[in-house]
């Protein structure tokens, strides 16, 4: 296996790990060789993917509408684990709104689910992650990752689902700022 997807003694957080994207990031990063914190609001649909995975995994809840949960999610990692050295923040929600539909509620569930969620488990997760080495070819490299999955209407703007596709655009916009901030120790990247 090439280096790069050699994740043998490595810890990864996923958000949103119960179905679609996260699942499949969980069954991947396991192939490679990563330890794994699979987390979702109901941590029931967590289980069967649990017993399909042959690393380690730890299940974990957490609820990216919650202030209370985002915030303390890394103390429970902490206590449990140690530290982790890739977050991925996938956890989303997707409902449709548009200018004239949109409400409070809607407004607020997308851009906590979407971009606040990520925003501070980002920032816990830079206190906790591993700093950088120097290798290749004695370069500084960095063997933390933060990867926020944005969207493909980050690109593509319609009038439809407009509060998940604002918050997905603050999602990028955060991910490039983060990524001048963090490194050279974390590299920040997006997947849309």
């Amino acid at each position: 296996m090439n280096d790069i997807f050699d994740l043998t003694g490595k810890t990864a957080i996923i958000t949103g790990a119960s179905s679609g994207l996260g699942k499949h990031f969980a069954k991947t990063l396991s192939a490679a060789g990563a330890n794994l914190v699979i987390c979702a609001r109901r941590v029931q649909n967590l289980e069967e993917l649990k017993n399909e995975i042959d690393t380690e995994v730890l299940v974990l809840p957490i609820d990216v509408t919650s202030e209370e949960s985002v915030l303390g999610f890394f103390s429970e990692v902490r206590n449990s684990i140690g530290s982790a050295d890739i977050l991925i923040n996938n956890a989303s929600i997707f409902e449709y709104d548009n200018l004239k539909s949109a409400d409070l509620t809607s407004w607020d569930r997308h851009l906590d689910s979407n971009l606040r969620s990520a925003v501070f488990l980002t920032q816990e997760f830079s206190e906790q992650a591993p700093k950088m080495t120097n290798k290749n070819n004695g370069l500084p490299f960095a063997t933390s990752n933060v990867i926020n999955i944005i969207d493909q209407r980050v690109r593509k703007i319609t009038p439809d689902f407009m509060s998940y596709t604002t918050a997905k655009i603050g999602l990028w916009g955060f991910t490039q700022s983060s990524a001048q901030f963090l490194a050279p120790n974390i590299r920040v990247n997006a997947i849309g």
